[in-house]
């Protein structure tokens, strides 16, 4: 039986996490940073990781690490940050103009 070192995938630097968080924050207290570079290391980090996980997949198939990791992701569910601007403003306002 040939020992088959294995490797560990670590993130040290989670740029989709700090991008996540930028662009609430930034919606939050309206500022104009750009993100692009976040959303560019982000993406990177992204195909970098399923990039890895393919190689581990291939290389020690009896680990079973997709089956691995759909099966701990299996009920969690991302939501999305998505900006409304002023759409809540505009439509509450619109409601309770209504009530007068």
């Amino acid at each position: 039986n040939q020992s088959i070192p294995l490797q560990s995938l670590r993130i040290e630097n989670d740029f989709k996490a700090w991008y996540d968080i930028m662009r609430r924050l930034s919606h939050m207290f309206g500022l104009e940073y750009s993100l692009s570079d976040l959303d560019e290391r982000s993406d990177e980090l992204i195909n970098s990781m399923s990039a890895k996980i393919d190689e581990l997949e291939q290389k020690l198939p009896q680990l079973n690490v997709k089956a691995y990791i759909e099966e701990v992701t299996g009920d969690f569910t991302e939501t999305s940050f998505m900006p409304l601007g002023d759409v809540w403003k505009r439509e509450l306002g619109d409601l309770f103009e209504d009530l007068e």
